[in-house]
């Protein structure tokens, strides 16, 4: 009797070590680069350099696009990443030219650049799919039967001016209603892809879509939330993230906006305004791979100045999302609860995250972020309306001060707990 009794609790251990261990089987891990911008003329012409450059360093500078050093450094620091821990597929998120103008690129050098890249991409990633967002739109199946919605949206961009006007470019928003309906219909879970984002990017506040653009894509999320488990975009080289919410203020959909590769800062003269330094980066997800749901986030960063004097690469990890921001996962609900936590511009967690915005990066331009930077900043994060997104920076510059929006989220935790909302 008591041998059948041992017998029984090994099994039971035995039992319990093998659960745990099928639940560590369904995590898995996909990879994020966006916004290589490869400057081939870097220390030559300096094409894309926004001002004089006297000391060119090996993997780039603040002022330039990515010098090939910096790209080959960066896919080769991605494959270091995987060594413990395998990748199932990488979102590549597009821009890849330099930043010039139409006068000195054509088709030929961009397929010259893509070509390049994609070629690169393929001898250190052999055998994992590479889901780019390459000026099309299309939809794939990962191993794991998570759906891949990827994204033209460069169609909506206020700098296409040939679709300005149009009701639907390329039938896009159709075939994606068609495939989002299909997917809810077969329980599928999805993640959506693209370059431009939709929302309020910080610092000026600017909406990337024409209006009625913008409203089709979100109000198309929106209708899908229940199955859209991730976005992931470009086009801002800067770390940021939004967080999409129901009628009820829900967390219901969670946006992330990937560092870009470039350190290039962009200058606006007719406006005053120049972007800040930022190091080249990259991320890795971690998800479930039955259900999709994120999981976890891990940011890497090339120290470009220290890379530059030792004139060797040198990848840091920037931050992990669970420990760091002291949340269970990257869901909705978790960076929601993190957005709360930075109501405060004097916060300790406001201030790590203006660090990792600009990637890490410690230079002048940086500065300090001031009760107006930090509107804008924390009204990105939770506002993709305009109106509602300016009406926020309007109430967070104007008499309202930290300690008051801390209370103002306590209000609506009170109301909500009440209407039994949570």
């Amino acid at each position: 009797m008591e041998r059948a009794h041992l017998l029984f609790v090994l099994l039971l251990v035995v039992s319990a070590e093998f659960q745990v261990k099928c639940v560590q089987a369904k995590e898995g891990w996909f990879l994020h680069v966006t916004d290589f911008h490869w400057d081939y003329t870097y220390g030559s012409q300096d094409w894309s350099c926004n001002d004089n450059v006297s000391n060119h360093g090996l993997y780039g500078d603040y002022w330039c696009d990515s010098p090939w050093n910096l790209i080959t450094s960066a896919v080769e620091a991605m494959k270091n990443a995987t060594e413990d821990r395998d990748a199932d597929f990488i979102l590549w998120t597009g821009d890849n030219v330099l930043h010039v103008g139409d006068d000195k690129v054509n088709i030929d050098i961009n397929d010259q650049i893509l070509g390049n890249l994609t070629q690169l991409l393929r001898t250190h990633f052999p055998t994992v799919p590479v889901y780019a967002t390459y000026g099309g739109y299309y939809t794939v199946k990962t191993t794991s039967g998570i759906r891949i919605l990827a994204l033209n949206t460069n169609l909506y961009y206020t700098s296409d001016k040939v679709t300005a006007g149009l009701t639907d470019p390329a039938d896009q928003f159709s075939w994606m209603e068609n495939v989002l309906a299909s997917s809810n219909a077969s329980n599928e879970k999805v993640i959506v892809t693209g370059h431009v984002p939709p929302g309020m990017a910080p610092p000026l506040g600017t909406r990337w879509m024409y209006e009625d653009f913008h409203q089709k894509l979100n109000s198309i999320l929106y209708k899908y939330s229940n199955i859209i488990i991730g976005m992931h975009f470009g086009h801002e080289h800067n770390d940021n993230f939004r967080v999409f919410y129901d009628e009820q203020d829900k967390p219901v959909l969670g946006l992330f906006m990937a560092p870009s590769v470039t350190p290039w800062r962009y200058k606006i003269p007719s406006l005053g305004v120049t972007g800040k330094a930022h190091n080249p980066g990259f991320r890795m997800i971690k998800y479930d791979q039955s259900t999709g749901r994120h999981l976890d986030l891990i940011q890497y960063f090339m120290d470009l100045p220290e890379s530059n004097r030792m004139q060797a690469p040198v990848w840091k990890t920037g931050y992990t999302a669970t420990s760091d921001m002291s949340i269970p996962d990257i869901t909705p609900a978790s960076m929601d609860l993190f957005v709360k936590r930075m109501a405060d511009p004097n916060g300790a967690d406001f201030k790590k995250f203006y660090s990792w915005r600009f990637t890490s990066a410690e230079h002048p331009s940086i500065g300090v972020c001031d009760q107006s930077c930090h509107a804008r900043i924390h009204c990105n994060f939770i506002h993709s309306s305009k109106k509602k997104y300016d009406q926020c920076v309007n109430l967070l510059t104007s008499n309202a001060t930290p300690i008051s929006l801390v209370w103002f989220y306590m209000f609506l935790v009170i109301v909500a707990c009440f209407m039994n909302i949570l």
